[in-house]
């Protein structure tokens, strides 16, 4: 679905998996859509500490933060 607003699914320093829906176009189009497609490692925008995946969410283990994103179905589960 279109994203209002970038900042509810991603943060900056997010790493995301993304399939490239136009690269003839200027910014390049990128897509999440799917199950395996979206952030695959995100840090706590406080305390930078990399994320947890708790269902639908994720928290930070360090300073409890809850944070939101678009979570690819295998967050934190395969190499970089």
């Amino acid at each position: 679905e279109y994203v209002k607003d970038m900042k509810d699914q991603f943060r900056p320093g997010d790493i995301v998996r993304a399939k490239v829906v136009n690269p003839k176009r200027r910014p390049i189009q990128l897509s999440t859509e799917g199950e395996n497609l979206g952030v695959i490692l995100a840090t706590c925008s406080n305390c930078r500490t990399p994320l947890e995946r708790d269902g639908m969410k994720l928290v930070c283990p360090n300073c409890g933060h809850i944070e939101t994103r678009k979570i690819a179905g295998d967050y934190r589960q395969g190499r970089l």
